[in-house]
This record gives structure tokens, C-alpha cells and sequence, in this order.
């Protein structure tokens, strides 16, 4: 286990079952000085290999790479990912989505009302929302976006990989479109071979138009190279790290 990784669980009401989350303290860290914090879904491939691509994000080694100091807290997703990350019923006949009751909703008020207090109070924590993040890929993108429009003013980067949102398409978009953060920064991206026979991509194309000219900030971008997987989110990740420095370099400049 990384020396800076620690573990924790909570309860969540709302899901009816134990959460399990991880915390990466930056290099350094000795509890007096305060750090952004940034939340991300799957957190259990964030600096371990994933068992279907053997990759992980490197979360850690790129954020010491690029001088950028956070403590990052990724939530584990397990045998219920899909109910658990998406917060719409499944509008179409999709198998692998096809599932019975989505909890998505109430994963991002767990998130909201239990992970982050909890965090704030155990860490040294910048908790106001200009030092506030949260980034997913494919169904963690997916709630990465919903948390942003179901919570907003607690996420100031908001960091979409890859959403997959085909199965829910019309009442995602109905939902973002009404409830969209206005004040926060967005990273939109996907790869150019992902598969899905196009459906990310779509999926990306038509959230980062919804954003467009709405937001205080939008970086959306296609890696030709790129599939789904987190050897590509990875590299993308570098991307999502500048736009949280120019986030909090315009931030200090207010």
C-alpha cells in the first residue's frame, strides 16, 4: 500500500451498505498545512492496475510530477457500480446497463453530506469550493456530471472521461440542462478508439454543448490514440491537472 494511502468506510443510508474510500495525502503532508481536495469515482484503480485493462490512473506520481499538492479521496465502486453511479432509470434495452434501481442520487448526497464532512474534519482541508474537485470516467463520469448539477457549489473542477450516458440520454440531458453549475470548470474528454460503436463520443460531444458558453470554464478535447481505459485516462489526467492550476491561479487573481 502507498505510504500516504489511507483507508476508510462509512455507512450510507441512502445505499443501505458500507462504502469503502481511500485518501492520498500529498507528499509532505503533516497536518498543519491546509490542501484542495479532489473526489473521484473508482477509486480502487486509481493508483492500482484495474483487472480488466492491468492499468491504474497514476494519480499520485502524476499530481508529484506536475508540483500539484491535493489530497485526493477515491471512492470504491464494487459488485453494484452501475446502480450505484448512475442516478437515472435505464430508458433503453441495453443488457449490460440493464439494471433495476438506481442509486446514483443517493451516492452523490453521501458523497455530499457524509464522505466530505468526514473528510474536512479528519484532513487538513481547504473545504470552500474553489478548492473542491471531482473527476470520473465512462459511469464515473456520469456521476462526476450529475454530482456537479445535483450539488452545485461544491465542485469548482469538474472532471468528465468518457461519460457514458447513452442509456439515460434524455433525462440526463433534461437534468443537466436545469441544473447545471454555471460557476464551475469542466474537462470534457473522450478517446478516439472507444468503442461503444461511437457512443462516447456522442455522449461527450453533446454534454460539452450543453456547457458551452454556460460555464465559467470548458476544455474539451478528443485523443485520437486514446481507448477506454485508464492507461488512457492517465494520460488525459495531465490535462485535467491544468485546468485545476488555471482554476486556482484565476481564483487568486480575483
Amino acid at each position: 500500500m502507498n505510504k500516504n494511502e489511507k483507508i476508510h468506510r462509512l455507512y450510507s443510508p441512502g445505499l443501505n451498505k458500507m462504502l469503502r474510500f481511500r485518501v492520498y495525502l500529498p507528499a509532505g503532508y503533516d497536518g498543519k498545512k491546509r490542501f484542495p481536495v479532489l473526489y473521484m469515482h473508482d477509486g480502487q484503480n486509481l493508483d492500482r492496475p484495474a483487472r480488466w485493462s492491468r492499468h491504474s490512473w497514476e494519480i499520485p506520481l502524476t499530481l508529484e510530477k506536475m508540483h500539484l499538492r491535493l489530497i485526493v479521496v477515491g471512492i470504491d465502486s464494487d459488485k453494484d457500480r452501475s446502480s450505484t453511479l448512475c442516478p437515472f432509470f435505464v430508458e433503453k434495452g441495453d443488457a449490460e446497463m440493464d439494471f433495476a434501481t438506481p442509486y446514483g442520487d443517493e451516492y452523490g448526497s453521501f458523497l455530499a453530506e457524509y464522505v466530505k464532512p468526514f473528510i474536512d474534519f479528519t484532513y487538513k482541508t481547504r473545504p470552500d469550493y474553489e478548492n473542491t474537485y471531482m473527476a470520473g470516467s465512462s459511469l464515473g463520469g456520469l456521476a462526476a456530471a450529475y454530482c456537479s448539477a445535483a450539488h452545485p457549489g461544491i465542485y469548482s473542477v469538474v472532471g468528465v472521461f468518457s461519460l457514458a450516458h447513452w442509456f439515460v440520454h434524455d433525462q440526463f440531458v433534461d437534468y443537466i440542462d436545469r441544473h447545471l453549475d454555471e460557476k464551475a470548470s469542466y474537462f470534457v474528454s473522450c478517446g478516439g478508439k472507444e468503442g461503444f460503436d461511437g457512443l462516447i463520443n456522442e455522449s461527450a460531444a453533446e454534454y460539452a454543448s450543453l456547457l458551452n458558453g454556460r460555464v465559467a470554464d470548458l476544455f474539451e478535447k478528443t485523443y485520437p490514440r486514446d481507448r477506454h481505459s485508464e492507461e488512457s485516462w492517465a494520460r488525459q489526467f495531465r490535462d485535467f491537472v491544468r485546468l485545476i492550476k488555471k482554476r486556482r491561479k484565476e481564483s487568486k487573481e480575483r
